[in-house]
Order: structure tokens, then C-alpha cells, then sequence
């Protein structure tokens, strides 16, 4: 297993690099991916308590909010949305822990 203390899945590289350098000052290990397909290829090495923050629109018609639904099925505990969306303009979100702005969750 590895050990992150979060994991961002964001097409958007000027967010990676934000969350990046954020990590970087704050001492954090942090798994940047740039697409769903990325990730999966860390997803069987990832302990199911690890905090992943998703982008709401993942880039090729992938959304964030179905990915967690994905992940959530598979055990993942600590599921969160980062997007410029407000809660309410997305509703009850099954396998998502919670809705978090695009600002670094350290």
C-alpha cells in the first residue's frame, strides 16, 4: 500500500501545480493525477482511508461525481469534490464525503 496524505484527480494543471507546491511547504505527500485513467493506475496500491479530492469535471466527459460513486463502491471512505460549484447547484452526491472549494485541503 502507499501512503498519501491526499490525492487530487484535477485536469486543470494550474490547480496540480497550486496543490503541488502547497503540499511541498506543508511537508505532505500528495498523489497529483491529470485524468480518472491516471489514477486507476495507483487505485489497488491506495489505502481505502486516503483523502481523494476530485475535480467535478474530470475532462472528456468524465465527472467527478460519478468517479466517486466508482470509488465509493470499491471502499474508498473519504471522498470529496473540489469545484467551483456551490453544493446546492449539485444536490446529494452519493459516495461524496463532502464539497470543497479548488484551494489546497491541507
Amino acid at each position: 500500500m502507499n501512503r498519501f496524505d491526499v490525492v487530487l484527480v484535477d485536469d486543470d494543471p494550474l490547480v496540480r501545480m497550486s496543490w503541488k507546491m502547497v503540499a511541498q511547504q506543508k511537508g505532505k505527500s500528495i498523489l497529483i493525477c491529470s485524468s480518472v485513467d491516471e489514477f486507476r493506475e495507483h487505485l489497488q496500491a491506495l489505502e481505502r482511508s486516503t483523502r481523494i479530492y476530485l475535480d467535478s469535471n474530470l475532462g472528456d466527459g468524465v465527472r467527478g461525481e460519478e468517479f466517486a460513486l466508482e470509488l465509493s463502491r470499491l471502499g474508498f471512505t473519504e471522498v470529496f469534490l473540489a469545484t467551483g460549484y456551490r453544493s446546492a447547484e449539485l444536490g446529494r452526491l452519493p459516495g461524496v464525503k463532502g464539497i470543497v472549494g479548488k484551494d489546497p485541503q491541507f
